[in-house]
């Protein structure tokens, strides 16, 4: 019918509406047009450190069988410049199988481990997917990166329900947020500024470190243990197509703001990598640092493609 959108033409608009002006990181999981699981993610990053890295493709450590991807600092004489490295180094992408069946995870943090060890626990009641979700987000907070504390995303496959996919988010309390940045407004009347904390011998990370503890006390918020909100989503997928999640709102790249809505969904036709390079294209330049992905085939077989780095790991 003319004037109507088909499905995908709606999914290429939402990509290219929701990477506008966005330095997020995201997932997107669906399946390949011949029916084959399919998950991409991506990182990006505004300041050097957070620039600072890649994808690498490795051996499994849940299953090694299959291969991992897993974020890498690009050149190690590089200052984190305050980040702590637990934020930045983990494994993307994981699978875990018990010999009969297999679960596939991708996320923008360690929660993937999270997750592939609350499934590897509770192997023997089935896998239970929610179960997997909740146990993987449910112990877990926003990131404790204040004051932008960036959501956490999750998406999980299995091959006992293959045209399922299944997403979660955990996005900090905007009251909480709202307070935090006001602590951080009041405390700067005061001369209470991250700079205050600079001292001769005292690294950066250190500095953050301390000048974090003294918003919390002031606030009575711990960054550490941030309140956060969950969310779940199990969606059925046709093959070709995919459903995405990102860590920020598009044209929120000065304010950051955490991802509104539900997943959308992303065109997922053609090659993997043809996939992967048509949505490194729509990153944004200056931001944009690596994105990865993989077809998982028949009996749960894994063919990770070659990432793409902006950053050669040295």
């Amino acid at each position: 019918m003319s004037g109507v959108e088909s499905d995908i033409e709606i999914a290429k608009r939402n990509l290219s509406e929701q990477l506008l002006n966005n330095s997020c990181r995201g997932i997107a999981v669906g399946l390949s047009d011949d029916g084959f699981q399919r998950q991409i993610c991506w990182i990006m990053g505004r300041s050097p450190p957070s620039r600072n890295r890649a994808y690498d493709v490795i051996d499994d450590d849940a299953n090694p069988e299959v291969q991992a991807l897993r974020t890498q600092v690009a050149d190690r004489s590089q200052d984190t410049g305050g980040i702590d490295p637990q934020m930045l180094i983990y494994s993307a992408m994981s699978t875990f199988c018990n010999g009969r069946e297999f679960v596939n995870v991708v996320s923008n943090g360690d929660h993937t481990d999270t997750a592939i060890g609350f499934i590897k626990a509770n192997s023997s009641l089935g896998f239970p997917l929610y179960g997997a979700l909740f146990g993987a987000l449910e112990e877990r907070i926003c990131e404790p990166d204040p004051p932008i504390f960036t959501p956490r995303i999750l998406g999980l496959q299995t091959g006992r329900y293959l045209e399922n996919v299944y997403l979660g988010i955990v996005k900090a309390n905007p009251w909480a947020k709202a307070h935090w940045i006001d602590t951080i407004r009041r405390a700067g009347d005061r001369d209470i500024t991250l700079d205050s904390f600079r001292k001769e011998g005292r690294s950066a990370l250190d500095v953050t470190r301390a000048y974090n503890a003294e918003i919390d006390k002031l606030s009575g918020l711990d960054h550490r243990r941030f309140p956060s909100f969950r969310t779940f989503y199990d969606f059925q997928v046709k093959p070709g197509f995919g459903y995405a999640l990102l860590t920020y709102k598009p044209n929120s790249l000065k304010t950051l703001d955490s991802f509104e809505g539900e997943p959308f969904l992303v065109p997922f036709s053609g090659r993997l990598e043809d996939v992967m390079r048509m949505f490194w294209s729509g990153l944004l330049e200056d931001c944009k640092v690596s994105i990865g992905g993989r077809d998982i085939e028949q009996e749960g077989k894994v063919r990770m493609a070659d990432p793409i780095n902006k950053y050669k790991i040295k």
